[in-house]
């Protein structure tokens, strides 16, 4: 596999960050008096950017009314505090820097805020590694749409055989199969597949795995 071009979600794929998205979902619903979260709903709910997450939130308590001020403080408290306890996966920094040396062109897409995504990975020092980071408002339509993924290899000039797309959701593979491009699913992140619809191209249970799609003379990896 002749791969050029990689596109990464973020949260759940190459970040943990369970733990700071549900300390500023509550926050928010907290400053408006209402019932928080525990981690396990909010994993179960992630995957469709913040605004998303946040009017699940009040629809389970009948509090629809709220949603725009309670999703403005959820991104205004996030982007204060866009890394408190979130870290890279085991392998992830190491792997990028392989990816980069290489000459791969790498990208996030992530579904929530392109403030806090910018702020993330800035923080942890990964912005070196990639040429674009983006944000569900980066364009007009977040994931499952194709257009980060179709605006990726328009803007370097690549075959879309030659991109795969990471994630650890259903949104990132519908997006990769509909920009026609390869996907990898990360399975022990967030997010889980509808076995009814056609599985990723790949799939893998750890970060150092997916070097085993990239650079398949190596070694293997689930198909």
């Amino acid at each position: 596999m002749d791969i050029r071009g990689m596109v990464f979600d973020l949260d759940g794929t190459l970040v943990d960050s369970l733990d700071d998205i549900t300390t500023c979902l509550n926050v928010a619903l907290s400053a408006f008096g209402l019932n928080t979260y525990r981690p396990e709903w909010v994993r179960q709910n992630l995957g469709h950017g913040a605004r998303h997450l946040t009017l699940q939130a009040l629809a389970a308590q009948g509090r629809d009314e709220l949603g725009a001020a309670v999703v403005a403080e959820f991104i205004r408290y996030y982007n204060e505090h866009p890394v408190e306890t979130t870290v890279p996966y085991p392998g992830v920094r190491r792997l990028l820097e392989r990816f980069h040396d290489q000459g791969i062109i790498l990208a996030v897409s992530s579904n929530k805020p392109a403030s806090i995504v910018v702020k993330v990975v800035d923080t942890l020092q990964l912005a070196p590694f990639f040429h674009d980071v983006w944000g569900g408002d980066s364009f007009t339509e977040k994931k499952p749409s194709p257009l980060a993924l179709q605006h990726f290899t328009a803007g370097h000039n690549l075959s879309s055989d030659t991109v795969l797309m990471v994630g650890d959701s259903q949104a990132d593979i519908m997006a990769a199969r509909r920009a026609g491009v390869r996907s990898c699913f990360f399975q022990n992140g967030y997010g889980t597949l509808d076995p009814a619809d056609p599985p990723p191209d790949y799939t893998i249970a750890a970060f150092v795995e997916l070097a085993a799609c990239v650079l398949p003379a190596r070694s293997s990896c689930a198909r």
